[in-house]
C-alpha cells in the first residue's frame, strides 16, 4: 500500500513539474509572428523577404516544418514574381503575383 501511495505521489510531483504549454505556446507565438509579418509586409519585396527568417526558425520546429517549407516555397515564387514584374516584364507578372500574393495571406489569417 505504501509502494503505490509512493508511486502515486512522485508521480503527482513530477506531473507538476511538466510544462508541456511551453513548446506549444512558442510554437504558437512563431506563428503568430510569422502571420503578423505577412500582414505587415502588405505585398512588398523587402518587408516579405525579412519574414523568411520566421520561416527558417519555423522550419526547425517539428510542428511547423512542413508549413515552414510550404510558405517557403510560396514566398520565393512570390518575390520572384515580383522581381520579374520589376524587371519590365509587364502586366502577364502582376497579375500572377497578385494571385500568389493573396494565397499567402489566405494562408496566414488568424
Amino acid at each position: 500500500m505504501k509502494a503505490i501511495l509512493g508511486v502515486a505521489m512522485a508521480a503527482i510531483v513530477l506531473t507538476g513539474c511538466v510544462q508541456p504549454s511551453a513548446p506549444s505556446q512558442e510554437s504558437q507565438l512563431l506563428k503568430q509572428a510569422y502571420s503578423k509579418c505577412i500582414q505587415d509586409a502588405d505585398g512588398k519585396h523587402d518587408k516579405v523577404a525579412s519574414c523568411q527568417t520566421i520561416l527558417d526558425v519555423m522550419k526547425q520546429s517539428k510542428a511547423h516544418a512542413a508549413f515552414a517549407q510550404k510558405e517557403s516555397v510560396s514566398v520565393l515564387n512570390y518575390q520572384q514574381c515580383i522581381e520579374a514584374a520589376m524587371s519590365g516584364a509587364g502586366d502577364n507578372y502582376t497579375a500572377r503575383c497578385g494571385k500568389l500574393w493573396q494565397e499567402i495571406r489566405a494562408g496566414n489569417a488568424n
